[in-house]
């Protein structure tokens, strides 16, 4: 909900137009020798709305003298039944169940005293003191001490979760925080830089607005105050868009060129290497050089297959060298297997290779692409981006803050199973960024014949990189995180 504030605040600036010479936003019909005035006017407005965003970083309120509450303290008539029935198993000389009496206070004064006295509570009420081989309690000694107990106790716990009427004074957490900010200025601001809202001592869950971890220094309110700068920046820009349209077309289509591109020099590399290995298999069966796998024994420690045969080519007299077959020489000590490797990873590529013309024949890629699904290739970071798993829009950069319209044209084909009819939308392009995660699910339900219009809502910031500004598709289920 909008508050007062943040509509007078819309509504001034609904009722102005920027003007570049004073360097605000200025009424319309405004005279012109009082622009200097309102510019100065406009100064002190921006300083006071920052204090209100700083103001906002802390909440406490105080009320007026409240009545003391009454005090928890046990009547001592109690002592003498306490020492006759129990100090005898609880007392100095003797604490069975590590539990002792007779320093007891009866004025339940602190958290400790009261949970001691709970733990009585407990226990005969239960029945389970004192023991069955012992003198049972007198049942109206019994019955009278623990109503006072129980009332003590109900004291006890008032009194101290009593804070006299006084709110620990705290900040706002990372939540009230931008919600405010979304309130007051329609920006939303990023506030994962903010400080923790928790300090739990254990794996249990808290509350983000326990007034006690949401204290406040100098570099936290600093924090704060920058996020604030960067609202009302992002708000005055979005002002001052408002009205106008930009357009991006992206044509899924056009990825199929990249693809063809990439697919042909995996399918090169793979013709190069094979005319290399076979040279190289070819110099090593030479008569004249048929002991050499003996004699490099120890650098093949014992791994005597082709590949590794062929990664000692420098060794073997009148192989080639990969760069003769287009292969890059690389720099180091090592370069000669590094450059036999270079070549080979072009053999546990062509695994690949049925994959690629498989997507390569299907029908209408003229007219779109279709979701593949991640395929690893040796490292379990190198991942073949040609087949696209996932598709990108990113806004550019110049664009102004402001709410977009991200439109997708999407269909199932005929043969998609239920479950695959389901696509996943997200912000982010970076594998191990945690925006990576989608952030909204929505079912295929057009044809190939009769495409679904699919259209996402977005909001840009001002100040944002190009992982705010990326938006992602994909097929649901189909990611490996």
């Amino acid at each position: 909900m909008i508050s007062p504030f943040a509509r007078w605040f819309s509504q001034v600036l609904s009722d102005a137009r920027y003007s570049r010479r004073c360097g605000c936003f200025i009424p319309e019909g405004f005279p012109e020798n009082a622009r200097r005035s309102w510019r100065a006017c406009t100064a002190g407005f921006r300083n006071v709305l920052l204090a209100v965003c700083g103001l906002l970083l802390v909440a406490g309120s105080t009320q007026g003298a409240v009545q003391e509450p009454a005090k928890a303290v046990l009547s001592e008539r109690h002592r003498a039944m306490l020492k006759e029935h129990c100090e005898g198993c609880h007392g100095a000389e003797k604490q069975k169940g590590k539990f002792r009496l007779d320093d007891l206070s009866f004025s339940l004064t602190d958290l400790s005293t009261a949970d001691r006295w709970q733990k009585i509570l407990n226990v005969l009420n239960a029945g389970e003191m004192p023991p069955e081989e012992e003198r049972p309690l007198p049942r109206a000694l019994k019955t009278d001490f623990l109503d006072e107990l129980s009332h003590t106790m109900v004291a006890a716990r008032r009194t101290l979760s009593d804070q006299r009427g006084v709110s620990t004074m705290r900040r706002l957490n990372r939540r009230e925080y931008r919600n405010t900010l979304r309130s007051l200025l329609g920006a939303d601001i990023n506030v994962s830089e903010l400080p923790g809202d928790t300090a739990a001592p254990g794996p249990e869950v808290v509350f983000d607005t326990v007034g006690s971890n949401l204290f406040m220094s100098s570099n936290q309110i600093e924090q704060y105050l920058s996020l604030a700068k960067e609202a009302l920046e992002d708000a005055f820009e979005r002002h001052a868009a408002r009205g106008s349209t930009r357009k991006l077309r992206v044509e899924a289509e056009d990825s199929l060129a990249d693809i063809r591109k990439a697919v042909d020099a995996e399918f090169d590399g793979f013709e190069r290497w094979k005319r290399w290995s076979e040279a190289v298999d070819e110099a090593a069966a030479r008569p004249e050089v048929r002991g050499f796998v003996d004699s490099i024994e120890s650098v093949l420690k014992g791994r005597r297959d082709p590949p590794h045969v062929r990664r000692c080519w420098d060794r073997i007299p009148g192989a080639p060298s990969p760069a003769e077959y287009g292969f890059h020489r690389p720099e180091g000590p090592e370069q000669a297997r590094q450059l036999a490797d270079e070549a080979d990873v072009y053999r546990f590529w062509s695994r690949f290779f049925p994959y690629y013309r498989f997507y390569l024949g299907k029908p209408h890629l003229d007219t779109g692409a279709y979701f593949t699904v991640p395929v690893f290739r040796g490292a379990s970071n190198t991942i073949i981006f040609s087949l696209r798993s996932r598709f990108y829009v990113t806004i550019p950069p110049q664009w102004p803050a402001g709410e977009y319209l991200v439109r997708y044209r999407v269909a199932a084909t005929e043969h998609a199973r239920p479950e695959q009819r389901f696509i996943e939308f997200g912000v982010g392009r970076s594998f191990q960024d945690e925006r990576w995660e989608a952030k909204s699910t929505h079912e295929v339900t057009g044809s190939m014949e009769t495409p679904q219009i699919l259209e996402i809502p977005v909001s840009i910031r001002k100040l944002s990189d190009s992982n705010d500004r990326t938006f992602f598709i994909r097929e649901k289920g189909t990611y490996y995180r």
